[in-house]
């Protein structure tokens, strides 16, 4: 297998934006940084995904689109060396662009620029929010007309507008970057339908049951119509592009529809952290010889590429090399959290994070909640361990468990009241509290028999 710039575009503009925030560097964003000019295509004039980039004669719309749009992520936090490749990159892909009328195909023929078979309706949009960065790195309004073009394309494609759903998310955030530049409330009107079309995809139940008994799949995203299976990379640059949605247009859009946004950001993570196979349950996952001839090795912290139901085991296409920038992403959650304004406020800086599943059922003595924890400081104290519990409504306590501090690591602890017969909870609700020092903070879980 060649190398792919998608793959390590991924990990490098997640890490990056890990880095920013928290104030730390690491020699692999360097490195995977220095690798990009390799991609570059002097027959073509522009990036492609493969090195050596000599002899591709073919390309998919969406990762075209998507190579771009990381050089341009990577160039709007201040890296020249790709805002350079991005600008002498870009003029080959808008007039692929314009060749096809901003009906982009599923693959096209890069010497010519025309389409080959297929149709990949929601490039249109991330196109658009595209042009939307290279306006915001110029200030050349010509960027700003293109994209107001070809977000033009994504109208009356209704469900069917959605091919991969990340590429939607980025439609979804285009329409909020135009509403908010130009005060256009059509633009703001436009991003509703891309957004049932995301969820469309979102699984909104608990898969209880098999082999994803002891994971969740709350909020869980298919990365396509028909996939079947929960994919890290579509989940995490659906969860950034949503997360900006919400930021530009949270207090404009339909109450309802915040909260459908608001929810796919709280538990998606959790979906996303049990698709790493050392916080995996070690029956469900695939430990055979994968697609493309790989072997999923269950102590790297790199997804699978199909967290799957209960009904098969994960991982049976191989470990998400495309989506291994999602464990920074979704470390960088848990330094920022979306608020009720548009702008970002900092997380507690210890929280019972979330519970899942909730609710929670017996199955015959099996059923298992998840905590996940942020373990660093609940108080302006320094606390050297933390008290985990569990009461009942009487106020009774049934289960307590002491957590030493773990120096700001995240930790998921188990509470298995299917299983505790000498204490024989009943059904119905409890609360868990978290004690660090003086503070305290409380949730409340469904239990049933």
């Amino acid at each position: 297998n060649t190398a792919e710039m998608i793959t390590q575009l991924d990990v490098l503009v997640a890490l990056r934006r890990f880095e920013e925030k928290a104030g730390k560097s690491f020699p692999l964003s360097d490195l995977l940084a220095k690798n990009l000019l390799y991609f570059y295509n002097t027959a073509y004039h522009t990036v492609v995904n493969n090195v050596p980039p000599e002899g591709v004669s073919r390309g998919d719309s969406w990762y075209a689109v998507q190579l771009h749009l990381g050089l341009s992520a990577l160039a709007l936090m201040g890296d020249q060396a790709a805002q350079t490749l991005l600008f002498l990159s870009v003029p080959a892909l808008m007039d692929f662009a314009r060749n096809v009328n901003y009906e982009f195909p599923v693959f096209f023929d890069y010497a010519s620029k025309q389409p080959i078979e297929g149709s990949e309706p929601d490039v249109a949009g991330a196109y658009a929010y595209l042009m939307l960065d290279l306006f915001e790195l110029s200030g050349d309004s010509d960027y700003l007309e293109e994209a107001k073009t070809a977000i033009a394309h994504i109208q009356n494609k209704r469900f069917n507008l959605v091919y991969e759903v990340h590429m939607t998310a980025a439609t979804v955030a285009a329409c909020a970057r135009l509403y908010h530049l130009t005060g256009d409330p059509a633009y703001l009107r436009m991003s509703y339908m891309p957004l049932a079309g995301i969820f469309h995809l979102v699984w909104l139940w608990e898969c209880d049951y098999g082999y994803a008994r002891d994971y969740p799949t709350f909020f869980g995203l298919s990365p396509m119509k028909r996939a079947g299976y929960v994919a890290a990379k579509e989940v995490h640059e659906t969860w950034y592009y949503l997360r900006q949605y919400l930021q530009l247009v949270g207090e404009d859009i339909p109450a309802s529809a915040a909260t459908l946004v608001r929810a796919f950001l709280r538990y998606a993570p959790a979906v996303i952290h049990a698709a790493l196979p050392p916080f995996m349950p070690q029956e469900a996952l695939f430990l055979g010889q994968a697609t493309y001839d790989s072997y999923n090795n269950p102590d790297l912290a790199i997804p699978v590429e199909d967290l799957r139901t209960g009904f098969s085991k994960s991982g049976q296409i191989g470990q998400e090399i495309y989506g291994a920038g999602a464990p920074f992403t979704f470390a960088l959650e848990q330094l920022t959290r979306v608020g009720e304004s548009r702008s970002l406020a900092p997380v507690r800086d210890y929280e019972l994070m979330q519970l899942y599943p909730n609710p929670i059922r017996a199955d015959s003595g099996q059923g298992v909640l998840h905590i996940i924890l942020n373990p660093k400081s609940l108080s302006q104290e320094r606390v050297n361990s933390y008290h985990l519990s569990v009461y009942n409504l009487l106020g009774q306590k049934i289960w307590e468990k002491r957590i030493e501090n773990s120096a700001g690591k995240t930790l998921v602890v188990n509470w298995r009241p299917g299983r505790q017969r000498a204490l024989s909870p009943a059904s119905g609700i409890y609360f868990i509290r978290l004690k660090a020092g003086s503070a305290v903070m409380n949730k409340k879980v469904l239990f049933l028999r």
